[in-house]
């Protein structure tokens, strides 16, 4: 693919206006804060430096924000197809309500599996742990989340493959979709499954302010988040690796008879067999040459 180039009109900030700048503007602000979170612990411990020159250092990785966020503009650019609609797949917001609900089945088996797991060892150690103490079900939850959330990682990039492989177009904005249902059932299974206990999150929230309100949604949204960075991430790896037609050679096989299907996949198997053997025999023909 040819290198993409900047026009002049967006080598300034200016502000978004379509989907493919807006996760280039969040994705170097994610960089630009992670540069700052990980280098500022760093810069601080360089004693033999004025305090007034590290605190330069510090500010200094904002002022990179334009240089970072016109690079994020050109990486994403790489993976912006053109390619026309394939109208014989299901639209981007029908396979990101699906998505959603496979990573949510996904994740709710990987917490009843590791609740159990962690209930079964809390009760060999009934006699000598109070159960019901609120420390009890705050390590509980807190266990349940230290496996959940990885494995949710992982779902989300072959989420991400799989979108990349089987949505019409507009996958990124599947993805989006799929993130906010994610977030959508996993309140809907706790407001039915603990309702006293989302109200009493809200009431707290409610009583600190808007500070405890906006902590509360951001609690609530990071497991979107962590769905929406990893599901990218395997939407990059299936376009690096040119996946985009494999499901709708998936998708027109199944419209097949059975025995078409065999025979297809035959011929597939055939070809791909004599493409080998041409492979091999090249060398050896390359070297019996005089």
């Amino acid at each position: 693919m040819a290198e993409h180039a900047i026009s002049p009109s967006e080598s300034s900030f200016r502000m978004p206006t379509n989907l493919h700048e807006f996760a280039a503007l969040a994705l170097a602000l994610i960089v630009v804060f992670a540069i700052v979170q990980v280098g500022a612990p760093i810069v601080r411990e360089l004693e033999f430096l004025d305090q007034k020159l590290r605190d330069y250092f510090i500010g200094i990785s904002f002022v990179a924000f334009p240089f970072v966020h016109q690079q994020c503009k050109r990486g994403l650019a790489r993976f912006k197809t053109q390619e026309a609609a394939r109208h014989d797949l299901p639209p981007w917001f029908v396979t990101g309500v699906v998505a959603a609900a496979l990573l949510f089945a996904w994740n709710q088996f990987v917490s009843f599996l590791t609740g159990y797991s962690i209930g079964l060892a809390l009760g060999a150690l009934a006699g000598s742990t109070n159960l019901d103490a609120p420390e009890a079900t705050d390590a509980l939850i807190l266990a349940i989340m230290v496996v959940a959330l990885p494995m949710s990682a992982l779902g989300s990039i072959v989420a991400g493959v799989l979108l990349n492989r089987h949505t019409r177009s507009h996958t990124f904005a599947a993805l989006v979709v799929g993130a906010l249902f994610f977030v959508v059932f996993n309140a809907m299974t706790n407001w039915i499954l603990e309702p006293a206990l989302v109200t009493a999150s809200w009431q707290e929230a409610a009583a600190q302010g808007a500070l405890g309100i906006a902590a509360l949604f951001t609690g609530l949204f990071l497991v979107g988040l962590i769905v929406f960075v990893f599901g990218a991430v395997g939407v990059a790896i299936s376009r690096l690796k040119r996946e985009r037609t494999i499901g709708r050679l998936m998708e027109l096989a199944r419209r097949l008879p059975p025995d078409q299907r065999e025979r297809l996949a035959a011929g597939i198997a055939q070809r791909l067999e004599a493409q080998g053997r041409e492979r091999a025999m090249s060398p050896r023909t390359a070297t019996a040459e005089p």
